[in-house]
């Protein structure tokens, strides 16, 4: 998936306003402080860490039943 295809409540984050990814952020417990563009640079590498987990469990899973 690229950078661009990162969405949050179905939209991109760039389309976003400052104070929604700041609210994003909040919910993740992530600082929330600096520029639009770290907030969202914080928001991709927080998301890219949940898709790779979540191919890990899904490869875990597949191993298990496999």
């Amino acid at each position: 998936m690229a950078d661009e295809d990162i969405t949050l409540d179905g939209k991109p984050l760039h389309s976003l306003r400052v104070a929604d990814l700041k609210a994003a952020l909040e919910q993740r417990n992530l600082p929330k402080s600096g520029q639009k563009n770290t907030l969202i640079k914080r928001l991709k590498g927080k998301n890219k860490k949940k898709r790779r987990n979540k191919r890990r469990r899904r490869r875990r899973e597949e191993r298990r039943n496999g």
